[in-house]
């Protein structure tokens, strides 16, 4: 059956090490639209920390937030925001226990507190370090909070809030989002509004966050710098970023028809 719609990952996937879209990647997505397939964003990310990425690329729709806010050539087609009282609840618990936690609506985000570990981390990865505002939640929609602490104290907060999932991206920062939320669920509704079956979609990850989205898609392909647990559930491993991993399994596939080293 053919492909009609691929899902990208960012991090680790269109982006390599130094935060920069490969050649071989802009001539790849360019050559799927050329050739009518719909390129779609698939990230963890809210939309205000990729839109230099949608407008580098032509890609005007987008998984973000880890499937909690949708949008498909420009329109909102499925948003799934924390419930206020549990974001308060959450919020009040992390700040008293002196962590750093990001409040992230659907186009802007803020902190609660500036710690070491927020500025680290979000420097490390290339993000901007948002403005402090604590009430930032108590006038916006939340879908997602960036907790940043170590992996234990993440299972800790887990215990505490069981309709919370924290997962980590990196030794000292998590994604903490609704329990049964994901890129699946995002990519669910987006094929259901574009009226394209799950066998026609393709998603390309490399993140733990990726797992759910390469299991529900008709093809999953793992990074060659994907973990061992995202390439044992994908449908085919490829190269890594830096060794233009996603023009070699389009180009592979049949595809696309690209030159490439």
């Amino acid at each position: 059956m053919a492909i009609r719609t691929v899902f990208f990952d960012i991090d680790g996937t269109l982006l390599d090490e130094q935060k920069q879209i490969p050649e071989s990647a802009k001539q790849a997505v360019r050559l799927l639209q050329e050739s009518g397939v719909e390129t779609v964003i698939a990230t963890g990310r809210p939309p205000v920390n990729f839109e230099w990425i949608r407008e580098e690329l032509g890609i005007h729709s987008y998984v973000s937030l880890n499937g909690n806010y949708v949008v498909r050539a420009g329109e909102l087609i499925f948003d799934n925001p924390i419930p206020a009282e549990l974001v308060k609840s959450f919020k009040e618990t992390t700040m008293k226990n002196g962590h750093g936690l990001g409040l992230v609506s659907h186009d802007q985000y803020r902190l609660t507190l500036l710690t070491h570990e927020a500025e680290s981390c979000l420097g490390n990865h290339g993000l901007t370090v948002p403005t402090v505002t604590p009430s930032f939640d108590e006038e916006h929609a939340i879908y997602q909070c960036l907790l940043f602490t170590d992996e234990e104290t993440g299972r800790d907060y887990e215990q505490q809030f069981p309709k919370l999932h924290v997962m980590h991206w990196d030794e000292l920062a998590a994604d903490v989002q609704l329990r049964g939320s994901s890129k699946a669920l995002g990519i669910e509704h987006y094929l259901q509004a574009a009226g394209v079956k799950r066998e026609e979609s393709m998603a390309f990850g490399d993140g733990i966050n990726d797992l759910e989205m390469l299991q529900f898609v008709g093809t999953g392909i793992a990074m060659g710098n994907a973990g061992d647990a995202l390439k044992a559930v994908a449908d085919k491993v490829t190269l890594k970023v830096s060794e233009d991993g996603i023009a070699v399994a389009l180009h592979e596939l049949g595809l696309i028809q690209l030159q490439v080293s």
